[in-house]
């Protein structure tokens, strides 16, 4: 049964694939389509804060 599965799942996205759809990247393989660098922009840290909420119940 579970053979049966995933053989339908991977006929499933040979299919969408074919059509044009794509699936998701992961955070490492979407990088690699990132530009190195951008003309008139210098790359830091991002800035991060927080915030205590007071209980509201």
């Amino acid at each position: 049964m579970f053979k049966k599965g995933q053989d339908a799942l991977e006929k499933r996205r040979a299919d969408r694939s074919s059509n044009g759809d794509t699936l998701t990247l992961s955070g490492v393989e979407l990088k690699k389509f990132l530009p190195g660098d951008i003309s008139d922009y210098t790359a830091s840290e991002p800035e991060t804060s927080s915030m205590e909420m007071e209980d509201t119940s």
